[in-house]
């Protein structure tokens, strides 16, 4: 399609993993007959197909060694396939392992027109953006020290500085938003916005949520080397955290559990019903001078220490999360024991902007980090407002 700008086919990447070798004249006498050089083959990518389109922003996600990197090292073209194909209709620049080509006994300033040199870039074009380059590494003041005396993260700050300048079609970034401290990291996705609002289209891995549903327009998840998910990002984000739960909790889904998609748990807690509601009364669309009530009644099967009930709001039409809030004290523990029982929370709909959200709400061991029961979305309200603000919230202003 003349809008695909990756395509991914049949996509399958092995590694041969060598034991037992010997290696020494002393091995090879002492073990004469043992079996040498035996192999054993990793599957990192196993027959993955999918397509990315021109200004797309794809969330990769999945558990360690899942796949994740060997897959954006492919798309770089750091790896060949075993099987199957990759076809990108344009640049690439990999944000990967940032920093892997400088030379330490050269300076900063030296490394720029190296790394740069590297990723394409032209002398004239370096000496053109040099100085925001620098600054936006925040080392200017050691840019002419040999980069062997830089911290760890001075070093990635001014290898991410170099990539980004470089003008792509494709950026691939592995985890890259968590690069230096809070400041950085707001600079550099605000830089990565900038782009996506540009029409670029990123790849970014990351074990996020969060920043993959905010940021990210599709998703796919990676389990044991093959594709499982591949849409929505907060569709794939959803089925991740499903996949991330213990395994004793996956082992052991309650009956009323089985085959829905959007609710998880072991079932040791079970939200029998949640009321969304006004003056007791369940309503399900609101005036900006109405209360919101959430209402969770519950049933304990088995006791459970240090248990914690949350809830979440999001954006229906933007599918973002505006709110999410839970009643864990860490010096004040919830312990349940068998029986029924009900927590309510209350909003004020005059904080909400004109629309339809999604509720998701949940109830979870904390000691474990393991959930009893979550609802996934499965609730819905809406809210009508005059306020002509913009955004997910209105706030109380007063202009002077």
């Amino acid at each position: 399609m003349a809008d695909t700008i990756i395509e991914v086919k049949n996509l399958s990447k092995s590694f041969d993993i060598p034991h037992e070798q010997t290696n020494t004249i002393k091995g090879n006498f002492v073990n004469p007959f043992k079996r040498r050089g035996v192999k054993e083959v990793f599957n990192a990518i196993s027959d993955v197909s999918f397509d990315i389109k021109k200004g797309e922003v794809l969330g990769v996600l999945g558990r360690n060694g899942g796949g994740k990197s060997t897959l954006l090292k492919i798309l770089a073209g750091i790896y060949t396939p075993t099987q199957g194909e990759v076809i990108v209709h344009g640049r690439v620049v990999p944000f990967l392992e940032l920093g892997v080509g400088f030379n330490p006994e050269l300076t900063g300033r030296e490394n720029v027109f190296l790394n740069g040199t590297i990723l394409g870039m032209t002398r004239e074009y370096l000496e053109e953006n040099f100085d925001s380059i620098v600054e936006f590494a925040e080392v200017g003041e050691f840019i002419d020290l040999q980069v062997k005396n830089y911290s760890s993260g001075m070093l990635v700050r001014l290898a991410f500085s170099i990539a980004v300048k470089a003008d792509a079609d494709v950026y691939l970034l592995d985890e890259i938003l968590g690069v230096g401290d809070i400041a950085f990291q707001r600079k550099s996705l605000k830089l990565f916005n900038d782009l996506k609002k540009q029409g670029k289209t990123i790849v970014y891995v990351s074990h996020n949520v969060s920043s993959i549903e905010n940021f990210c327009d599709k998703a796919i998840l990676l389990e044991k080397s093959k594709l499982v998910a591949f849409g929505k990002a907060s569709e794939v984000t959803s089925v991740y955290q499903k996949l991330m739960s213990p395994k004793d909790n996956l082992d052991n889904l309650s009956d009323a559990f089985e085959g829905n998609a959007h609710r998880w748990g072991n079932g040791k807690v079970i939200i029998d019903k949640f009321r969304i509601t006004e003056d007791k009364q369940d309503k399900n669309s609101f005036n900006s001078q109405d209360k919101i009530t959430f209402e969770i009644n519950y049933t304990v099967k088995e006791a459970v220490d240090n248990v914690a009930f949350g809830l979440s709001i999001y954006h229906e039409n933007k599918d973002e999360r505006v709110f999410g809030t839970h009643n864990y004290d860490p010096t004040n523990h919830v312990d349940l024991k068998p029986g029924n029982g009900t927590v309510k929370m209350t909003l004020e709909a005059k904080y909400f902007l004109s629309t339809d959200y999604l509720v998701t709400v949940a109830v979870f061991d904390m000691d474990s980090a393991t959930p009893l029961d979550y609802h996934d979305k499965l609730y819905r309200f809406s809210v009508y407002n005059d306020s002509h603000d913009e955004g997910f919230v209105t706030l109380p202003v007063n202009w002077h």
